[in-house]
C-alpha cells in the first residue's frame, strides 16, 4: 500500500536511502507537492528513481513545507496521471495534471475508501473518486482545516485505516489518520523502513481462488489497514493483486 511522507517547513528532505525504500516498496509512480512564496507547486509521475530525486531535491528548500507521495495501485490505472498529490477539484483533467502551481489545496492519500466503486481496472483511482464527489464540495474545502467534525465525519466515511495529508498555500499541513513519526518526519505506515516486496513481486504466490494460510508465526503489517499483524500470515487477492492481510481484513475482503 502507498506511503505518504511529510516534510515540515524548517525540516530538510527525508535522507536519501528513506527516499529509495519508499520508491522500492511502491513502484507505481510517485510525486510531490510543496509550498512556495504563497503558493502551493506539483510534481508527480515519476517512475524511475533518479528522476523523482533529481527534481525534488532541486525544487524542494528546507524553508518549505512538503507532502511526497509513493503509490502501490489498489484502484485506478497505473500511470502518471493517477499519481498522487491531488489538487482537490472535481476537474478529472486537472486531477491528472503532472505540473501545477495553484493556491489550490492538495492532498495525498494512503488506503482504500471504503465507499468506492472504483476498481483496478478503472481508469481513475478510488482517491481521484473521493476527491471528486466529497472533497471539492464547497462546504468541505472551505471548512475542512476549521472543523473537526469535518475532520472526523472524513475519516469514518473513507473507513479508519485511511490516511489523509492535505497541504493549504497559507495553512500549511493537515493530517488525518495516524501517521508515524521518525527523527524530523512523518510517514503513513512504515515502508520507509527498508524495502518490502512490493505487490508487482507477490506473483510467484499466484494460485486459482488465491486465498490461504501459511503455518508460521511472525509480526508483521496488514498491507490494508497498516495494523500489525501476530500469527499465521495471510494472502488474499483484490483485483489481481495480493495483498498481505491480518484477520479482519482477509474476513471484509475475502470473497
Amino acid at each position: 500500500m502507498c506511503v505518504i511522507v511529510i516534510k515540515a517547513s524548517g525540516i530538510e528532505l527525508p535522507d536519501k536511502d528513506i527516499l529509495k525504500n519508499c520508491f522500492d516498496s511502491n513502484q507505481d509512480g510517485c510525486g510531490f507537492t510543496y509550498t512556495k512564496e504563497g503558493l502551493n507547486y506539483l510534481y508527480k509521475g515519476f517512475f524511475d528513481f533518479k528522476s523523482f530525486y533529481d527534481q525534488i531535491t532541486e525544487k524542494v528548500k528546507k524553508e518549505y513545507s512538503c507532502i511526497i507521495h509513493f503509490r502501490i495501485a489498489t484502484a485506478g490505472k497505473v500511470d502518471e496521471g493517477n499519481c498522487h498529490p491531488f489538487p482537490l477539484t472535481n476537474n478529472v483533467n486537472i486531477l491528472r495534471k503532472l505540473e501545477i502551481i495553484t493556491s489550490k489545496m492538495f492532498v495525498a492519500h494512503n488506503g482504500i475508501i471504503q465507499h468506492s466503486n472504483y476498481n483496478y481496472h478503472h481508469k481513475l483511482s478510488d482517491t481521484q473518486e473521493f476527491i471528486q464527489k466529497i472533497l471539492s464540495d464547497k462546504a468541505i474545502y472551505d471548512n475542512l482545516y476549521n472543523s473537526r467534525v469535518i475532520q472526523e465525519l472524513l475519516i469514518n466515511y473513507a473507513g479508519e485505516s485511511n490516511k489523509f495529508a492535505f497541504l493549504h498555500s497559507q495553512k500549511g499541513i493537515l493530517l488525518l489518520g495516524k501517521f508515524e513519526k521518525y527523527k524530523d518526519w512523518y510517514f503513513s505506515n512504515n515502508s520507509y523502513k527498508n524495502k518490502t516486496l512490493a505487490i508487482n513481486d507477490y506473483n510467484f504466490f499466484k494460485k486459482d481462488n488465491f486465498n490461504f494460510t501459511f503455518d508460521d508465526k511472525y509480526n508483521s503489517f496488514c498491507d490494508i489497514c497498516q495494523q500489525e499483524i501476530t500469527g499465521k500470515k495471510k494472502f488474499i487477492e483484490i483485483e489481481d493483486n495480493i495483498y498481505e492481510v491480518c484477520s479482519d481484513c482477509n474476513k471484509t475482503y475475502s470473497n
